[in-house]
């Protein structure tokens, strides 16, 4: 078979709304299962990190208490942390907001097929389709 029969032969069993529907429910656990992965090591490496900064803070604390001069690896070691820990929760917005995106395409083309799935032969719901 050609591959633009398969696509074709793909397309039309997609259109199926069983089918569809089979389709999104696997991608919503496809996208559940990959959140839950990566919120997972996301707040491994954020519980590292903040222990990162408060074990630094302490140091930092101690030598000014004791009036020693505070270790560059102190200084370094937190700003290295927070910068990371600034960026991971930058990931983990653009991530959600990445999420919202997906929900709202897939919400937008449920309500194209439900305006498509009723049988009305007015032009003016068609241009709604068409417009959304």
């Amino acid at each position: 078979m050609k591959d633009s029969t398969v696509w074709r032969n793909a397309f039309n069993v997609a259109q199926n709304n069983k089918v569809s529907t089979r389709i999104d429910y696997w991608k919503s656990v496809r996208i559940t299962e990959s959140k839950r992965q990566l919120s997972w090591t996301l707040s491994r490496a954020e519980e590292t990190l903040l222990r990162i900064i408060d074990k630094n803070t302490k140091d930092l604390l101690r030598c000014e208490e004791n009036n020693e001069p505070v270790p560059p690896t102190v200084n370094n070691g937190l700003i290295s942390a927070t910068k990371a820990l600034n960026e991971m929760l930058e990931k983990r917005e653009q991530d959600d907001l990445e999420q919202r995106k997906k929900i709202a395409e897939v919400e937008n083309i449920e309500k194209k097929n439900k305006l498509m799935d009723n049988d009305t032969k007015d032009g003016e719901q068609l241009n709604i389709i068409l417009n959304l």
